[in-house]
């Protein structure tokens, strides 16, 4: 493979220089990842991003360099950094922008773009001026965010996607010619376990976990009417809702003295813990997204996925074969839920070790990581 210098990745916010520490979130753990493999392979790894102060730090391993952001639009003070930082790049340098809608175009020629999911088909409703809701205006509103998307794609001369709902959209709205620059490379699992809580003949309980964040596009308005619905006629199903975010206070308001119910968190590392404790996971997002890592991480440890019919989740779960897939409303969630308590135990196990195979196959970090080395190498 060529040698490559530096591999310079750029993101917004990263990481807490002051509490020395990596934000929880989906790209910044892309990102460290990404920066495993770089290094493993022998490659020198910076990562940039937006703070309250300049500097440069290692954290767990990881070089971090901070552009002091001012007052500005985002997009504006990325743009700032970049020209800072930019002139100790070499020619030869590889750049990867941490995701597609904070990038720009630039005179380097190996540039990479991260497409982490569609998210604009959700228009959030709850939010939007009820105007919106109208067939004519909605209709417009649509078509301004498809024109921003195409934008973006167009800025990059190699785009990562990270599922294939994006790439098939995108070659409807533009040429062959322009969209063959683009490259699936799904998300992974961490860790396959081999143990698993659905093979367990003596398990009396159904431990149903939602671990996403607590906002409205995951489904919290979904989790708010399903889980009364459910132990109302199933009292011994227990639900363990794990994350944080604006539903929080939702959440512990009207499960306040639940048995049935646990509102936790847990950190970088620890899902598979949790998902191996459950016998359901449950992704009840409202629109798309990217290969969903919880979604992933469920069915690692053989947790029967129960998630919504949209992007993200359709090139992974084959309905009634490896977990289910739903509308996203409460009541097809409580069907299916109810299905799965009817069943017998040696359909649950075909489910899960169905689940598990599919990650084990498809999804695996390995895979993923000779996918992007074998990329890469092009550069």
């Amino acid at each position: 493979m060529q040698e490559l210098k530096t591999i310079h990745i750029i993101y917004s916010n990263f990481a807490d220089i002051d509490k020395k520490e990596i934000y929880i979130g989906g790209i910044q753990n892309y990102i460290r990842s990404l920066n495993d493999i770089f290094t493993k392979k022998g490659h020198r790894v910076e990562i940039y991003q937006l703070a309250k102060r300049a500097g440069q730090e290692i954290i767990e391993g990881i070089s971090i360099n901070s552009y002091q952001s001012g007052k500005g639009n985002v997009l504006t003070e990325i743009k700032k950094m970049f020209n800072f930082f930019s002139d100790k790049f070499n020619e030869k340098d590889l750049i990867i922008w941490g995701t597609d809608t904070i990038g720009f175009k630039t005179d380097f020629k190996n540039v990479i773009a991260i497409q982490h999911g569609i998210t604009f088909d959700l228009m959030y409703y709850n939010l939007l001026n009820p105007i919106w809701h109208n067939n004519f205006f909605g209709t417009i509103f649509k078509q301004l965010q498809c024109f921003k998307a195409r934008k973006n794609f167009r800025k990059y001369n190699n785009v990562v996607c990270v599922d294939y709902n994006y790439l098939n959209w995108i070659r409807t709205q533009l040429p062959r010619a322009i969209t063959d620059k683009a490259k699936v490379i799904p998300n992974y699992a961490d860790k396959i376990s081999n143990e698993n809580i659905n093979t367990k003949e003596n398990d009396s309980e159904l431990k149903i976990l939602f671990a996403r964040r607590f906002s409205y596009e995951r489904g919290s308005e979904i989790m708010l009417d399903l889980i009364p619905k459910v132990l109302e006629k199933y009292p011994f199903v227990k639900f363990t809702l794990s994350g944080d975010g604006p539903y929080k206070d939702k959440f512990e308001k009207q499960f306040a003295g639940n048995d049935n119910v646990t509102i936790t968190k847990f950190k970088v590392g620890e899902g598979d813990e949790f998902n191996l404790n459950h016998h359901i996971t449950l992704i009840p997002t409202y629109g798309s997204e990217g290969t969903s890592f919880s979604l992933l991480e469920g069915m690692a440890c053989g947790a029967i996925p129960v998630a919504s019919n949209v992007g993200g989740m359709t090139n992974i779960v084959v309905d009634g074969f490896n977990g289910f897939l739903v509308e996203p409303t409460s009541n097809e969630y409580f069907k299916v839920i109810e299905k799965i308590i009817l069943m017998e135990k040696n359909q649950l196990r075909i489910l899960s070790e169905n689940a598990r195979a599919t990650l084990e196959k498809g999804f695996s970090k390995e895979i993923w990581e000779t996918r992007w080395l074998n990329y890469i190498e092009k550069f």
